[in-house]
């Protein structure tokens, strides 16, 4: 049948509202908030007769909520629109009770009830869920058993989501079951299941509850920690474990299970041991050597267990399958050695006992035709490592080789028997011979008497008739041995004839006192008095005691000793009286070599009391509770105390000044290291001190000998009084220790002391403690008495003083005290260097050092060494003359002591003998090192010097062929010299003046010097002087002033003096003879030989420089001779150059001649007096600058101090042959 169009319509959408219906949709709504639930239809069905309903069906029932547009409770509307398909439901204030459930919207055909639309909505009040739970709270799992965790949320809407984690992981547990509640009052559930092991207990696991009423990082958990039972895991310590014999160990198990074992199991090879956890095995032997197992059981049904290897260590066990053996000579022996030792031996080895030289090696001992000599006790000895130490065992194997025995040898060797003791000799033969042989004994003098048959003879009772000489003879079957002998002393120990008695009691000032004992003994004992433990000695004590002893010597040298103590003496009163200080004990000692013996006397003096450790002040504070006065006194018989204040007598427990608990008394006997027994002490104390409690306190003590009194004195408490007596104790090179008299603490026992001092300068001191002398420095000394300062220079003397303080204040400073550090003997130098010369009785010695030191020289005659001289040592190199009594001197040794105190000193070092190296070399080898470097690199660079001079001077060599043709012409018209009057008259010779002239130096003074033109007589008598070996006066001149007559000498030197090649003393070709003129040829205020002072020429003066100059130090080249054709000056410059002044000789034939046309800073430089070299700078310059220079300088130059012959000495080197020593100096060019 055709269906119309409406029809189709129609059926579309009753097949869109049937498939609709069948899907339900979800809407949330909080409680509280309004919603609408939507239904669509079809407007299509509108043309039908219809009905419209909504239907809701909650936890409670199932009911319509509206019909057509009419809503059948209040919270709920209709919102119906046909025209658009709109029938919504609008709920309002929605509640989980109420709304929470489905919905459905249904439209039906009116008679037929067919249903034409059908929707639902599943409407959600969204509720959150309550924190979620776990069961069980304390969950308890055993370890590989499943266990499962319930997790349980409700009242949420809509059902919660649950989730667990462990802690510390963030993904979620896989495996949970969920079973949903459904409902607010249903649980949601959520089951984990886990199969813990050991290590998850203690693990969390956590359940995070969640629903869409939440947001989204807002969640709701539950933690839970789980515990797992687990079966025990057993540990034993150390395994393996290893134990030395004999020792202890302990073997340690350690159970981890839960629950906890409170005890153990130990088995050994299936025996029970014990059940504590550490079981310690004492005297381990090797049967405890194995496997040890401990077991634990926890109730789990598992045991657990482990194993322990006991190794038990031991020294290698020897053991010889046979002790001894008895073979023929000739035979071969093999002796195996078992050996058990844990670890393995490192070493098996053989010796023989009295055979060093004896070694083999090997488990076995092979011995191939045995001798006699093999014949004795071997020892197979293994050797292994424990615990890094060597360990052996050994055993013992005697070989007995038949044979006689040999010599016998008796020991000891020199006996010595003791009186009413007994005594045993032992003989022995070499070799022992075997079978055992047997020893016959005898005295001598009684042969015919066998004292004994065996290896040893025994004297039970020694008397002194058992002195004498005793024989031993071996002898066996195969024969008879050597005899033997020795000499048997028998000694007496010293015993008492007369003692002392235990105690014995004297008074003070008694007389004429003594003890006495008396011994006996052999060798005569030696007598020794004590007093306190303390020896008398007859000699320190001789101011106060005596000893007298007696000896005698009885029969068989058996001596008597009666000694006497005589308290007798120039320390006693009256020679012989005794004192309080003689109480104590005494002691008579007797001893030999056999024993001492002692006799103990208990000596009491009766006696007044003594006041010892009297502190006269006392401090304490009003307010204090109490303070105590003390009094200390030493008396025999026990004396009785009383106390008074202010000449009012105290009385214990109340009296005049007191009330009942005011003051308390009682006395003690004590006892002091330092002054013994018979001390008492007597105690005041006052309580709650107030201000009328200071004042001055009296302790008098009396006893039956007499009384003594002590005044105390209370006072507030103070500064310190200032200590006393500041004195040194001990004395180190770089610390002082110091001691001083305690003043009054003020009331404090906790006085700080500190020491003031300041170093005092000393020649010895060094710069940097020189720089500190007189900066006062401090030392805090503390609570320290004595104190030792600290960091002081050695040989420094420093000033000390010492002050006290404590809380009240600061004492004035004690007495100054200066004292010095002593010398380091570390620092006293050994002399270096040291040499004798027999000959001239010369000791020369290096010294290194700045200390002053004295020179021992000791000198070896006849092997015995024996003090010669003292040397004060002032130079780093000494060189003296011993003044020696004998002559035949072996050897000569030298020791370095401190000047101040000679017994510090240095080792003694023996001089070598023989000639001394000869000057200067000597001198140069006995400077010190850093002299000898200087002196060695001045000579390299002098002859570097040296080449470059000797280009210099050929290239003027040259220019000096040409100046000597001028010399030669102003010779020529120089004056004749004649002979005068005054030589005529043959005057004696004058004074001979031993010397050297510097000749090169001397022509250009006369080349330059006013009045160098001189007449004939003057330069032919000067010329022609030296012929007959004497010097003549020239023609008197002008001298300043001074007439120099005729008759003054001139001073001509020897030709033993000259080092030239000319016989006159002058060299070949320089004419030098001309030369001596110089000192006659000045006039006119140039100075002769007799001439002194300074001398005036021109406008111009200068002081005398004395210049010494020995060309024997330069190798016989005085480096003159080149230069002596040099013309003297001439020109209009003349006199200018004269106006620089002459200087003079005064007197001293080695004085400096000073050349005027030279600089001035030439003339004041070190190397200006060296003579013969030309004079570079007289040409370097035009001749009117040197004008202007000359009389610049000689304005500015300052006075020249020149130095004697003598004094120069100390700056060279003095030449051995010359008659009067010279100055050596070294000349760089």
């Amino acid at each position: 049948m055709d269906m119309t169009w409406q029809q189709r319509q129609f059926v579309l959408a009753v097949l869109a509202v049937a498939l609709f219906a069948a899907v339900a949709l979800a809407v949330d709504v909080r409680v509280g908030e309004d919603v609408t639930l939507e239904c669509r239809f079809n407007p299509v069905l509108m043309d039908k007769r219809h009905t419209f309903y909504w239907i809701r069906a909650n936890i409670k029932e199932k009911d319509n909520v509206a019909i057509g547009e009419s809503p059948l409770e209040k919270n709920y509307r209709i919102s119906f629109k046909p025209a658009e398909g709109q029938y919504d439901l609008l709920v309002s204030g929605a509640t989980y009770d109420r709304d929470n459930g489905r919905f459905e919207c249904r439209l039906k055909e009116q008679g037929t009830g067919i249903e034409l639309h059908s929707q639902s909505v599943d409407l959600v009040v969204l509720v959150p869920p309550s924190a979620p739970q776990i069961n069980p709270v304390s969950p308890v799992a055993v370890e590989g058993q499943p266990t499962e965790l319930v997790c349980s949320s409700a009242g949420g809407s809509p059902d919660p989501v649950l989730r667990w984690y462990r802690k510390g992981e963030a993904n979620p547990l896989e495996g949970a079951i969920t079973k949903p509640g459904g409902s607010r009052s249903v649980a949601t559930l959520s089951t984990l299941m886990v199969r813990p092991q050991k290590e998850d207990d203690g693990s969390e696991y956590r359940c995070v509850a969640w629903n869409r009423a939440m947001d989204t990082n807002d969640k709701k958990e539950a933690t839970v920690a789980l515990t797992v039972n687990y079966a025990p895991r057993v540990r034993v310590s150390p395994s393996p474990l290893s134990v030395e014999r004999g020792g202890s160990v302990q073997i340690q198990c350690q159970v981890d299970a839960k629950p906890a074992v409170y005890s153990v199991r130990w088995t050994r090879a299936g025996r029970f041991i014990a059940t504590s956890f550490n079981h310690t095995l004492r005297s381990v032997s090797l049967d405890d050597d194995g496997v040890y197992v401990c077991s634990a059981d926890n109730g789990l049904g598992q045991v657990g267990e482990a194993e322990l290897q006991l190794d038990v260590l031991h020294p290698p066990v020897v053991t010889i399958g046979e002790a001894r053996k008895e073979v023929d000579i000739g035979a071969s022996v093999a002796v195996p050695c078992n050996v058990s030792a844990k670890p393995a031996p490192t070493s098996i080895e053989w010796i023989k006992e009295g055979d060093a030289q004896f070694r083999s090696n090997g488990p076995v001992l092979r011995l191939n035709r045995v001798s006699a000599n093999d014949n004795g006790r071997y020892l197979c000895r293994a050797t292994n490592m424990i615990a890094s130490t060597e360990r052996s065992g050994n055993a013992t194997f005697q070989l007995l080789v038949k044979h006689e025995p040999g010599t016998a040898r008796i020991s000891p060797e020199e006996p010595i028997a003791v009186d009413e003791a007994s005594i045993t000799l032992t003989c022995v033969a070499d070799p022992p011979g075997w079978p055992v042989p047997q020893y016959r004994w005898w005295k001598a003098g009684a042969e015919g008497t066998i004292l004994g048959t065996s290896s040893e003879l025994t004297i039970h009772v020694a008397r002194q008739n058992s002195e004498g000489t005793y024989y031993c003879q071996p002898n066996n079957d195969l024969g008879t041995g050597g005899s033997s002998y020795v000499n048997l002393r028998v000694f007496q120990p010293p015993r008492f004839i007369g003692q002392l008695p235990p105690v014995l009691q004297k008074k003070a000032q008694d007389a004429d006192f003594n003890m006495t004992c008396s011994a006996q003994g052999k060798p005569k004992p030696s007598i020794t008095w004590l007093k306190d433990g303390v020896e008398i000695l007859p000699g320190s004590s001789s101011g106060a005691y005596e000893l007298v002893t007696d000896e005698s010597e009885g029969r068989n040298a058996i001596f008597t000793v009666r000694s006497t103590l005589r308290f007798h003496g120039s320390e006693r009163p009256a020679l012989s009286q005794l004192t309080a200080d003689d109480r104590g004990v005494y002691t008579c000692a007797f001893e030999n070599q056999i024993r001492r013996i002692e006799s103990t006397l208990t000596l009491k003096i009766e006696h007044a009391p003594i006041l010892l450790d009297h502190r006269p002040k006392v401090a304490s504070n009003v307010g204090s509770s109490s303070v105590q006065l003390l009094c200390q006194v030493q008396a025999y018989p026990r004396p009785n105390f009383e106390w008074s204040l202010r000449d009012v007598p105290i009385i214990g427990g109340g009296g005049a000044t007191g009330s009942d608990s005011k003051y308390e008394m009682n006395v003690t006997s004590i006892t002091n290291a330092a002054n013994g027994h018979d001390i008492y002490q007597g105690m005041l104390r006052i309580n709650d001190v107030k201000e009328s409690d200071y004042g001055d306190y009296t302790c008098k003590m009396w006893n039956a000998e007499g009384e003594n009194a002590a005044a105390v004195r209370l006072q507030a408490t103070s500064a310190p009084e200032k200590p006393t007596n500041l004195r040194v104790v001990q004395s180190g090179y770089d610390s002082l220790t110091l001691e001083w008299d305690e003043g009054f603490n003020g009331g404090f026992e906790n006085t700080i002391y500190t020491v003031l001092y300041r170093a005092v300068s000393s020649p010895s001191s060094s710069s940097s403690s020189s720089s500190e002398a007189g900066q006062q420095q401090e030392d805090d000394c503390q609570y320290a008495n004595p104190c030792v300062i600290r960091g002081l220079e050695q040989l420094q003397s420093y000033t000390f003083q010492v002050r006290a303080e404590n809380t009240k204040g600061k004492s004035p400073v004690s007495n100054a005290l200066t004292a010095s550090t002593v010398v380091d003997l570390s620092r006293i130098p050994e002399p270096k260097q040291v040499a004798y010369e027999p000959k001239t009785k010369t000791i020369s010695f290096n010294v290194d050092s700045q200390l002053p030191l004295m020179a021992m020289v000791e000198s070896r005659i006849d092997g015995d060494w024996s003090l010669s001289q003292k040397i004060s040592v002032r130079s780093p190199v000494s060189r003296e003359v011993l003044d020696l009594v004998k002559d035949d001197v072996d050897d000569v040794r030298i020791k370095l002591c401190l000047e101040m105190n000679t017994t510090l000193c240095s080792e003694a070092v023996v001089a070598v003998t023989g000639d001394l190296i000869q000057e200067p070399t000597k001198a140069l080898t006995e400077l010190p090192a850093k002299y000898m470097v200087a002196i060695i690199v001045a000579c390299v660079v002098g002859s570097l010097v040296f080449v470059l001079f000797a280009i210099f001077y050929c290239y003027r060599r040259r220019r000096a062929q040409k100046l000597k043709k001028l010399l030669e012409m102003e010779k020529a018209h120089s004056a004749r010299p004649t002979i005068g009057q005054q030589q005529q008259q043959q005057q004696p010779p004058p004074p001979y003046y031993a010397g050297l002239e510097n000749k090169g130096r001397d022509q250009s003074l006369m080349n330059t010097s006013h009045g160098s033109m001189l007449d004939d007589a003057a330069s032919k008598n000067a010329l022609y002087a030296t012929q007959n070996g004497y010097g003549y006066a020239v023609a008197s001149a002008q001298n300043n002033g001074h007439a120099n007559g005729g008759g003054d000498w001139v001073n001509m030197a020897y030709t033993e003096h000259s080092y030239s090649n000319s016989n006159n003393g002058g060299s070949v070709n320089s004419q030098d003879s001309l030369w001596q003129l110089k000192l006659a040829s000045q006039n006119g205020g140039v100075g002769g030989v007799n001439g002194g002072g300074d001398h005036q020429l021109g406008n111009g003066t200068l002081p005398d420089r004395s210049y010494h100059y020995d060309p024997m130090t330069h190798g016989g080249y005085g480096g003159f001779e080149d230069y002596s054709h040099y013309p003297p000056s001439t020109g209009d410059d003349y006199m200018q150059r004269n106006n620089y002044g002459v200087v003079t000789a005064n007197g001293d034939p080695y004085a400096a001649v000073h050349k005027n046309g030279k600089r001035m800073e030439h003339l004041e430089s070190t190397y200006h007096n060296v003579s013969g070299l030309p004079d570079p700078y007289m040409e370097a310059e035009p001749e009117d600058m040197k004008q202007q220079q000359q009389q610049q300088q000689q304005q500015m130059a300052p006075p020249q101090h020149h130095l004697s012959f003598d004094e120069s000495l100390e700056s060279g080197y003095s030449t051995p042959n010359s008659r009067n020593r010279r100055v050596i100096r070294e000349i760089i060019v």
